[in-house]
């Protein structure tokens, strides 16, 4: 076993140094202050895996294995594999034998040797972290830099960065907002590390072709009107899909982009003539976004080689996706909102089934904390409980698939629903004033058809219910509305497993 020589002036009597090779093989150094740290003398038979795998609890221990993997990666930048460290400060637990344990907190430091394209070596730097007094610690500034992305790739010296999907995104030129800069970038990898590969990847795969078509639309050469306006309505459903599905992943940088893209977008719709140069300045938004997510789908492809999962995705794990999911928009609209599992947890959503059932989850969940749940103002005057609940049910039957999302609202408000569609001009007042509630509720669907009076990240542009409905007719499904004043709303959605 070769012993480590330089501990490159990181190092003190207390830290102790282990040298890992590319098949993550142990070596070490300052072998006292690893037995005190340790608290065994035979940790260097183990590999370090098995030796995180002993102290570390199976949630940091599976972050941790993901790291190694990028970790091994030469074209990885050393300084944002260091933000990204998920053992920075590890709580383990050292065993003591007769049933005890000690628990401490420990710092890993990571250092590369890299040559040639490849990592020969990691030096692993180990001490036990001091014990701060919580109330000496001073609060962190909150940052208000704006967000940017960036990228955990290096620029390539092998290709003479000819090779543009090797290249990196530059860092800022301004020295004052790079460290703003690389605490952006490294949120989205420690969440791409964190995240079950499977669903991350699935995005991915899905979210990019579906881009690169948009380009390829964009770039059409047409005059046509009835193109053109296809188009605009194509461009808007996608967007607002991929936007749903990063949403649930929490690529907020991904929603913003896409967010200020549909922005943009919206004063095309109600230009009676359209022009193909109408669509010139998107091209440029939609390759970024697409330069993006090819960064983090490398990122993704390095992690995936520890643990691919194939088949279906755990409904457990998309349920506890889901609710932070709704949290998140829960604060963002000022409400008190709980997600509560009516049988999802407990099945298995067939694979087929699975990237568009959470797709048309994600819009529905948004509408029910949107416009379903109401304010704490006005659920204290009905008389309700104070937070809102909205329920998530998955049943599998003898040849069929059923989904649905019932929150306890205040129903649909067809006073709002009349007013909008008279006001939309597609319906006279008479014609509205005519309409059964069957008619009514199936008026939300439609295209472009919203009862918010602003549009902002989650509501306003008629597109999510129009996604959902188109959707589930896609898939031979059926999709039902019940609701009742003042009580609840409901949407059920029932697909033939056949399919």
């Amino acid at each position: 076993m070769k012993e480590v020589r330089s501990n490159g002036g990181l190092g003190g009597a207390d830290v102790g140094l282990l040298q890992l090779n590319s098949s993550i093989v142990t070596g070490a150094k300052n072998t006292t202050a690893l037995v005190n740290i340790f608290n065994k003398k035979d940790y260097i038979l183990l590999s370090f895996s098995d030796l995180l795998a002993e102290v570390l609890d199976e949630n940091t221990f599976r972050r941790a294995q993901k790291y190694l993997v990028l970790l091994n990666a030469a074209e990885n930048n050393s300084r944002l594999l260091q933000d990204i460290n998920p053992l920075r400060n590890a709580a383990v637990r050292l065993a003591l034998g007769d049933g005890r344990f000690k628990h401490k907190h420990v710092q890993f430091r990571f250092r590369r040797e890299i040559s040639k394209g490849k990592v020969n070596r990691v030096l692993v730097y180990i001490k036990v972290a001091k014990q701060v007094d919580p109330e000496a610690k001073k609060q962190p500034k909150e940052n208000t830099a704006k967000p940017v992305k960036l990228t955990l790739l290096k620029q390539s010296s092998s290709t003479g960065g000819s090779n543009k999907s090797s290249s990196a995104i530059k860092s800022s030129k301004s020295r004052g907002s790079s460290k703003a800069k690389k605490a952006s970038v490294a949120e989205t990898v420690s969440q791409i590390v964190e995240m079950d590969e499977s669903i991350v990847g699935d995005f991915l795969e899905e979210a990019i072709p579906a881009l690169e078509l948009l380009l390829t639309m964009l770039r059409r050469n047409t005059e046509s009107q009835s193109k053109l306006r296809g188009s605009l309505d194509y461009i808007g459903r996608t967007v607002h899909k991929i936007k749903g599905d990063a949403a649930i992943l929490n690529f907020d940088e991904v929603v913003r982009s896409l967010h200020l893209f549909e922005d943009r977008l919206e004063p095309l719709k109600n230009r009676p003539t359209l022009h193909k140069s109408n669509f010139d300045g998107f091209i440029a938004a939609i390759n970024q976004i697409i330069v993006s997510l090819k960064k983090f789908r490398v990122i993704t492809q390095h992690v995936d080689t520890v643990s691919r999962k194939k088949g279906t995705a755990s409904a457990q794990q998309l349920f506890q996706r889901l609710q932070t999911f709704v949290g998140k928009i829960s604060r963002d609209t000022k409400k008190d909102i709980r997600l509560v599992d009516k049988g999802f947890e407990q099945a298995e959503i067939p694979i087929k089934l699975q990237k568009d059932v959470l797709s048309m989850v994600v819009q529905l969940l948004r509408n029910a904390v949107v416009h379903g749940i109401e304010s704490k103002a006005k659920r204290k005057a009905a008389k309700k409980q104070a937070y809102g609940s909205i329920e998530l049910g998955l049943q599998i039957e003898i040849g069929t698939f059923t989904v649905s999302v019932r929150d306890d609202g205040g129903g649909l408000d067809f006073k709002k629903i009349r007013q909008v569609a008279i006001k939309s001009g597609r319906y006279t007042k008479e014609q509205i004033d005519n309409y059964t509630s069957s008619q009514l509720r199936n008026l939300i669907l439609q295209p472009g058809f919203s009862t918010s009076e602003k549009i902002d990240e989650h509501s306003g542009r008629g597109i999510g219910l129009d996604l959902v409905n188109t959707t589930v007719k896609d898939l031979g499904g059926r999709l039902f509305i019940r609701m009742s004043e003042g009580e609840f709303t409901e949407f059920t959605m029932t697909f033939p497993l056949a399919y």
